[in-house]
């Protein structure tokens, strides 16, 4: 099926990408033809198009919490999270913001720190040194911090969300976070706009990781000259 997304209401949209089950991991990404999720200033808005920043704005609208690493928070200057006009009314809310960081090597001004209602998540994992005790006691008091005392892995992340209720997981990347995610087959969708750039250069990191793993297409639309693809994993896991 190949679907002309210029044309199509908020509600024909969302019906196109809204998750099959009440617990769902998607992520996110536009990527160039020559596997690049950046452009060469190192951003992925190089690529995007104004059709792709409606669908983001509109998976973020059908989530609970969007997922992004420390570096992609940083990079791409994450901040407060906000549902655009013509999504508003498939949620109640915005969705919360969590950023992943094994470090916890912020500075404290950035901007999503800044977010107050509700605050922003840090999912970490426990080290044994004085930086990080001290880093974690300061981003305590400006963000919900949650500690892995082993590895940081996907499924840890994915359970510590679903212990604050948040059911409907949109993960934006960048590619170590999803490598994270798709090591121990946390992801259930995975969301692509396809652009129509070659960067001309070979990408730092695959974006998905190294692990194999086979998906089922599900939705092929079109936008000018971006196409956006819907994959969902093989198969789909089990619910509890």
């Amino acid at each position: 099926m190949q679907v002309d997304f210029n044309v199509l209401t908020a509600n024909d949209l969302a019906e196109l990408y809204r998750p099959p089950l009440q617990l769902w991991v998607r992520s996110n990404m536009v990527l160039s033809l020559d596997g690049n999720y950046a452009g060469r200033q190192g951003s992925s808005r190089e690529l995007s198009s104004p059709a792709d920043l409606r669908v983001l704005l509109l998976l973020r609208a059908l989530s609970d919490v969007v997922v992004v690493g420390a570096r992609t928070a940083i990079g791409e200057k994450y901040e407060s999270l906000r549902l655009r006009e013509e999504f508003a009314h498939l949620s109640e809310s915005a969705p919360r913001l969590c950023v992943v960081s094994a470090s916890l090597g912020f500075t404290g001004y950035e901007r999503f720190l800044g977010n107050k209602a509700p605050k922003p998540i840090i999912i970490t994992k426990r080290r044994d040194d004085l930086e990080w005790s001290t880093n974690l006691n300061r981003l305590t008091q400006v963000a919900e911090v949650l500690v892995a005392d082993g590895e940081l892995t996907g499924s840890f992340i994915v359970e510590s969300l679903r212990t604050l209720g948040l059911d409907q997981i949109l993960c934006e990347g960048g590619p170590s976070l999803l490598a994270l995610l798709a090591q121990d087959a946390s992801i259930d969708e995975l969301a692509i706009t396809l652009a129509p750039i070659v960067v001309g250069q070979t990408p730092t990191h695959p974006p998905l990781g190294t692990t194999y793993s086979t998906w089922h297409r599900s939705v092929v639309g079109v936008a000018d000259e971006h196409t956006f693809l819907r994959y969902t994993a093989s198969p789909l896991h089990t619910q509890a």
